[in-house]
């Protein structure tokens, strides 16, 4: 029973979740060009649409999935442990901010909707989100400044709040939660040299014994591989 119960533990891991995701998606667009093969198949059109996104979003989550392969290695566990200790606090200030995207993205659309980037909410979402990543700044500024000094003040409101302080917090979660990882494993370091340390000093003829132990298996090793 524990035995199965490791092996059910293993497979119901998120690494395996998403490795089998990425295959099903990969074989599924394999199953479509199979199926376009045949006589009276669907429309072309549709059926690459499907290959192509299934093939996407496969090979994107595998991808995804070497970080678990990189976590492996010591030297690269730092970065995985990141962004798993980063990602509630993320995930918390992403919500917090979500009422005030709504709010100006709204009220973007109410008042500019004359101008082309404004004419819908989907492209006021677009030219909003364009904006967060720093895109198209001049010519959001320009646009704004035609409605005089208030929006002038709406664009500056905007970048001020979301170019400077909120990308700024989201760096600061991030790096907070890059130190804190890095302290935790520079003192897991400590403790166990200082652990190492006591017992050599509380045992050191085992300790020497051991020594002596791995000595001789890698000479031994070296005479195996010379033969």
């Amino acid at each position: 029973t524990e035995d199965t119960t490791l092996v059910e533990g293993d497979l119901l891991s998120l690494s395996n979740l998403v490795l089998i995701a990425s295959n099903s998606f990969l074989l599924l667009a394999n199953l479509i060009v199979l199926a376009n093969l045949l006589p009276n198949s669907p429309d072309q059109f549709i059926l690459d649409k499907y290959t192509d996104s299934f093939l996407g979003i496969g090979c994107s989550m595998a991808w995804v999935n070497i970080l678990t392969v990189i976590s492996k290695l010591k030297t690269f566990i730092v970065v995985q442990k990141t962004i798993l200790n980063s990602l509630q606090g993320v995930t918390k200030f992403l919500l917090g901010m979500l009422p005030l995207f709504l709010g100006f993205l709204f009220s973007s659309f109410c008042i500019f909707h004359e101008q082309e980037r404004f004419s819908t909410l989907n492209n006021t979402n677009i030219a909003l989100s364009a904006l967060l990543a720093g895109d198209e700044i001049q010519d959001f500024i320009n646009t704004m400044m035609n409605y005089g000094a208030f929006g002038t003040i709406y664009a500056m409101a905007f970048c001020i709040l979301f170019l400077v302080c909120i990308h700024n917090v989201f760096i600061f979660i991030i790096t907070e939660a890059f130190k804190e990882e890095t302290t935790e494993e520079n003192e897991r370091k400590r403790l166990q040299k200082l652990q190492r340390i006591t017992e050599e000093n509380r045992n050191p003829q085992a300790f020497k014994a051991e020594e002596d132990i791995d000595k001789n298996s890698a000479e031994g090793r070296i005479l195996l591989r010379s033969v």
